[in-house]
């Protein structure tokens, strides 16, 4: 998790160039609070694979090799093309994508190297398909200071049972006792070809509405903690939902205690809260670039609330001179300019550090 302001360009794409600044001479919000950023990414190093998986696998290990017709450095695993080593490392680029650096070494200091950032904190994934090897990896990394976990709510789908089996009790049940979140990332356990229009940018429409639709994905994985019992059995389990915007959670609220109680759900399970309360007390979400449809998520969810940039992908607020995404400091205030300081501080820094169990940073 990075406490970062990214500086760049402020563009004026943001829907709403005629929103008032902040007050001349007040601070901006970036200065008063010490922004935890939710979500944010390291660009994979080319040797992450074959400088720590044994040579005995050969090419079937994840590794770079440089395409002459494409001149640049891409991704493999056996003689499967994957993509370009800086094809999520957008940020500061000075041109629109599908357009992004060819190798590593063109890319932002900041996107490869945690160092570069003010502080982070990262999610391991589990070898989900192991359910011993996976408590094991979630306690070996809660030991080296990993304050969540990446998951998934639809293991079902890849042949495994579904959350509320007694078979997830072993790492759901240890999760809840570290108080470790389990976080839903946008595409994680989606196929290659469900992915596929989000990913290639060359096409800008089919992109725009590929990777829109995407980030209502997690709405499934939502409805499945929420209504197969799972947050019912783990009452303190925290779930969060990464990098799929926020202002959707109050319609899915809605729209499950509407179907829970017109189809008598509430009567055949009488110990169930509804829905929504579920909602509020676990389920967590963040966003980068709302502004009108975050009012609701406000009005209902302030407690559930938080903020990220998706730095350093093509969607993230890290602008490069082609870019029509403001900075972060502009997208802060111009979505939570005029609210409570209560509100602001929950939002931009106060909910992450507890619900992520961090010690509370200050802004110098």
């Amino acid at each position: 998790m990075a406490d970062q302001d990214a500086a760049g360009v402020a563009g004026t794409g943001f829907g709403g160039d005629d929103l008032p600044a902040p007050p001349r001479g007040s601070a901006a919000l970036c200065e008063r609070y010490a922004v935890a950023d939710v979500d944010s990414h390291i660009i994979e190093p080319a040797d992450l694979w074959t400088s720590r998986i044994s040579s005995k696998w050969g090419a079937l290990v994840p590794h770079v090799r440089f395409h002459e017709r494409r001149q640049e450095d891409i991704w493999y695993i056996g003689d499967r093309k994957l993509y370009g080593v800086g094809a999520f490392a957008q940020a500061g680029w000075p041109e629109f994508p599908p357009s992004h650096p060819k190798r590593l070494a063109e890319a932002i200091p900041a996107a490869l190297d945690p160092k570069e950032r003010l502080a982070s904190e990262g999610a391991p994934r589990l070898p989900f398909w192991d359910i011993g090897e996976s408590v094991a990896e979630m306690k070996r990394a809660h030991e080296m200071g990993h304050k969540g976990v990446l998951f998934a709510a639809r293991y079902d789908e890849v042949g495994l049972p579904r959350l509320v089996d007694d078979y997830w009790e072993p790492l759901l049940g240890q999760a809840q006792e570290m108080g470790l979140p389990m976080n839903f990332h946008v595409g994680f356990l989606s196929s290659p070809d469900e992915l596929k229009g989000a990913v290639d940018q060359s096409k800008k429409i089919d992109f725009t509405k590929e990777s829109s639709l995407t980030l209502l994905g997690n709405a499934e994985n939502i409805t499945e903690v929420v209504l197969s019992g799972v947050c019912q059995r783990y009452p303190d389990l925290k779930f969060v939902s990464v990098e799929n915007g926020a202002g959707w959670l109050p319609f899915l609220g809605e729209a499950m205690d509407w179907q829970w109680l017109n189809v008598g759900a509430h009567k055949e399970f009488p110990e169930r809260l509804l829905p929504s309360e579920y909602m509020r007390r676990q389920i967590f979400g963040m966003y980068w670039f709302e502004r009108e449809s975050l009012r609701a998520v406000i009005d209902l969810l302030a407690d559930n609330l938080m903020f990220e940039t998706d730095f350093p992908h093509a969607t993230s607020l890290s602008p490069g001179p082609a870019s029509e995404s403001p900075s972060p400091r502009e997208v802060m205030e111009r979505s939570l300019g005029g609210l409570s300081d209560e509100i602001i501080g929950k939002v931009l820094q106060h909910t992450a550090t507890k619900l992520y169990n961090l010690e509370a940073p200050v802004r110098n």
